[in-house]
């Protein structure tokens, strides 16, 4: 069992060999897509193996230090972010050349 608090008061517990990077390996290879078409957003101590695994991966704003360091990139917070911009302005451009969008 792993407990951890994640965000300011919320406790979680899971069984240990569960998570949130196994989970995007389990869809990922249920849809047939490559880890390496996959991204990831999180901002707390749950989403580690999520953003280590995802072929890339965002941390928000207000994310720990220890999450911000394995993402490929800090965004702003939540309230402060408009995806629609944010994809528009990039986040599509680290697929490798060719790569087929997927709909």
């Amino acid at each position: 069992m792993d407990a951890r608090i994640s965000g300011r008061l919320l406790p979680e517990h899971r069984r240990a060999e569960v998570s949130k990077g196994k989970a995007l390996e389990a869809l990922a290879q249920h849809l047939d897509v490559s880890l390496s078409e996959t991204i990831a957003v999180g901002d707390g101590s749950n989403d580690l193996t999520l953003l280590s695994t995802a072929g890339f991966s965002v941390a928000m704003a207000n994310a720990p230090d220890r999450i911000k360091a394995v993402a490929d990139h800090v965004t702003g917070t939540l309230s402060t972010t408009d995806w629609r911009t944010r994809w528009r302005s990039g986040w599509g451009s680290y697929f490798p050349p060719g790569t087929p969008p997927r709909t």
